[in-house]
């Protein structure tokens, strides 16, 4: 450990071990993010479809 806390690269860990781990973190996040556009779009799809019924309901009468 260096003062602050801070890891010193290739202490206990070798560079590919810290980059695996860099890349596993990244995936993560990306798969959260592509979640939650999927569950956005769901939102929205949602949304419009019941406007649409409601368009439609008020275009019979």
């Amino acid at each position: 450990m260096l003062p602050g806390g801070a890891l010193r690269v290739g202490a206990g860990m070798g560079v590919r071990a810290v980059v695996a781990l860099i890349e596993r973190v990244f995936l993560v996040m990306l798969v959260r993010a592509v979640v939650a556009c999927v569950q956005l779009v769901a939102v929205v799809v949602e949304v419009l479809s019941r406007a649409g019924r409601r368009l439609a309901v008020v275009a019979r009468v």
